[in-house]
């Protein structure tokens, strides 16, 4: 079963993706050491779903010192929950879909200023739970896939990203992958507009919600 670590909103991530420690660089001066330290890399990639989806985040990161990955799972519609794990993540590096939404870009690159942010092809973001299912390790499987499609993108393109920036190839069941996730309410719009109330806590819930109430109705 893979490790889930319920979190809210994700705390104490410096535990779960650890940098190690800092790369130093020595200079001699009049006699003595300088050290300067350098912010070691971490990788992060977000995908959004789309449609009824819409709100349904998944974001990988790893540090390719340790090449552990994390893989998160959760609804944000205002994208707050999302900014407060990347401040907590301090990546080097995102990828974003090309067909990101300019409010999901906005709140990444105002969130990881100094980050670089890459527009990536969404061939790049397709594969993702048969690359968990290849290079997962024995205690990492994935049992239900439902719900995660969002950060098994992520994880698919982070994968390849990092295999590219460290010049290498991760071999089969070799990588350890924690997912966590995080449940929040959503309220569907079109029942918002026609004056009603309902709330779901899962895209399940959501994608159930849509299928009987609003598809038939509707033409969906």
């Amino acid at each position: 079963v893979m490790r889930s670590a319920s979190t809210s909103p994700f705390p104490g991530l410096s535990e779960y993706l650890s940098r190690g420690a800092p790369a130093v660089s020595t200079t001699k001066k009049k006699g003595r050491r300088s050290l300067a330290h350098a912010k070691m890399p971490v990788y992060a990639a977000i995908v959004e779903g789309t449609s009824i989806a819409r709100g349904q985040l998944g974001v990988a990161a790893v540090n390719p010192a340790t090449k552990d990955f994390h893989i998160f799972s959760f609804v944000d519609s205002s994208y707050a929950s999302l900014q407060t794990l990347l401040q907590e993540l301090d990546p080097t590096e995102v990828l974003i879909d090309e067909s990101t939404s300019k409010d999901l870009h906005d709140a990444v690159t105002t969130t990881c200023h100094t980050a670089d942010v890459f527009t990536v092809k969404r061939k790049f973001f397709e594969g993702g739970l048969a690359r968990h299912r290849k290079l997962s390790n024995r205690s990492c499987k994935l049992v239900d896939s439902t719900g995660k499609e969002e950060c098994l993108s992520a994880f698919s393109a982070l994968v390849q990203f990092t295999e590219h920036a460290t010049k290498s190839v991760l071999s089969r069941s070799s990588l350890s992958i924690s997912l966590h996730e995080k449940s929040l309410s959503m309220v569907c719009p079109t029942c918002e507009m026609e004056g009603s109330e309902c709330e779901m806590k899962s895209l399940a819930e959501i994608r159930e919600h849509f299928a009987h109430n609003h598809w038939q109705v509707h033409g969906y």
